[in-house]
């Protein structure tokens, strides 16, 4: 059986857990965020005729997640016209049970560690052939509607504008220093509000409100380094 994820982290974890690489499929290009006319889409002709020949395969991805929800919604499109292919999916859980009676949530597969997930393996859920089509469309409409982003809203995937996010980084600004580290700031909002998004949509942002007069760049980073590493200010007005 073929397994499919949609982040380099969970194929680097199902490659520790010891999956086959020749089995092993990671459809991972950012179809959460910008033009979808300009993606540099992968080809997947290998995979098509294996499910033609009859393979089964088993996808991994995250309700929660807007990337891996893009990356299952565009792979149902890209098979739907294959009628015998024999699906399976695992939805990520709402939460894992660690010992000591504790919890733990996770936005993506990336996040969930090695030993959680090999409990999993056993599991075969069929994917309804109604949902694979339900799926497909919903993907051909977000083609089309070509938002700057698509955003997971109450379970459903949806385009959405570019700020967004923005009343997220507004709330948690306010806990703020005067003058924060942005990368810790970014950290904070991505455990406290578990969007399931990249940070690399954040600095975007953070960059808009910079723009906008209403962050200051206190000390940029050096040359080679993470942009994210830059002290910034919260500017009054």
């Amino acid at each position: 059986m073929m397994e499919i994820v949609f982040g380099k982290s969970a194929c680097g974890t199902m490659k520790y857990i010891g999956i086959d690489p020749t089995d092993l499929y990671c459809f991972s290009f950012g179809l959460s965020i910008g033009d979808l006319t300009e993606k540099e889409y992968p080809d997947i002709s290998e995979l098509k005729a294996r499910v033609e020949h009859g393979e089964s395969l088993r996808l991994w991805f995250s309700r929660k997640s807007p990337e891996e929800s893009c990356g299952f919604h565009w792979l149902m499109a890209e098979l739907q016209e294959i009628e015998n292919a024999e699906i399976f999916a695992v939805s990520l859980p709402d939460y894992f049970e660690l010992p000591d009676n504790c919890t733990m949530t996770c936005s993506d597969w990336g996040e969930v560690e090695p030993e959680l997930w090999k409990p999993l393996l056993g599991e075969k859920t069929i994917l309804p052939v109604g949902q694979r089509v339900y799926a497909a469309l919903r993907w051909q409409e977000l083609t089309q509607e070509n938002a700057p982003l698509r955003a997971v809203v109450n379970g459903s995937l949806v385009s959405v504008h570019a700020d967004f996010y923005d009343h997220f980084i507004q709330r948690e600004l306010k806990k703020q220093d005067s003058d924060f580290i942005e990368a810790r700031f970014i950290a904070d909002i991505i455990s406290i509000c578990q969007l399931g998004i990249s940070d690399f949509i954040l600095h975007q942002r953070i960059d808009a409100f910079i723009q906008k007069g209403l962050l200051a760049v206190v000390t940029p980073t050096e040359e080679g380094t993470p942009p994210v590493r830059r002290i910034l200010r919260k500017v009054q007005k």
